[in-house]
């Protein structure tokens, strides 16, 4: 996996995201794709995401990501809580 880029830059933490779902998941993923469409479950999301918090120091609500489970809208709470 790539470097972890920095918030400052939305489109590089979206190719991050997608990277990262596509190598948990096993599939080709966009910023749209629902993870739970693409095959996720839900404690492989919550794992994610906490590596995601952490590795970012970000706190999210999970409430929102479970909600729109997309790479675009965890780039968007990314965002916001950095």
């Amino acid at each position: 996996m790539t470097q972890v880029p920095p918030l400052t830059n939305p489109s590089d933490v979206e190719r991050y995201l997608v990277e990262m779902w596509t190598e948990i998941l096993g599939v080709p993923v966009n910023p749209n794709d629902d993870f739970f469409t693409l095959g996720g479950r839900s404690m492989v999301a919550v794992r994610m995401l906490v590596t995601v918090m952490s590795a970012y120091g970000a706190d999210i609500d999970l409430d929102e990501f479970f909600a729109e489970p997309t790479v675009r809208t965890l780039a968007r709470l990314l965002g916001r809580a950095g």
